[in-house]
């Protein structure tokens, strides 16, 4: 559903907001940590990545 799709985009768009807020060093470690979660939201939400 939308609801569910429009978490996941929140969630993305809080990252990249979190991030700009971040020192260099701690931002690498902190998107890393980012990228590895967006992965397993992607499983999570795997039908909307289907194309």
């Amino acid at each position: 559903s939308n609801i569910e799709f429009t978490k996941y985009n929140n969630i993305i768009q809080e990252s990249f907001k979190d991030n700009e807020n971040l020192q260099e060093e701690d931002n690498i470690k902190k998107l890393n940590n980012k990228i590895e979660d967006d992965i397993n939201l992607k499983e999570d939400f795997g039908n909307y990545f289907q194309e």
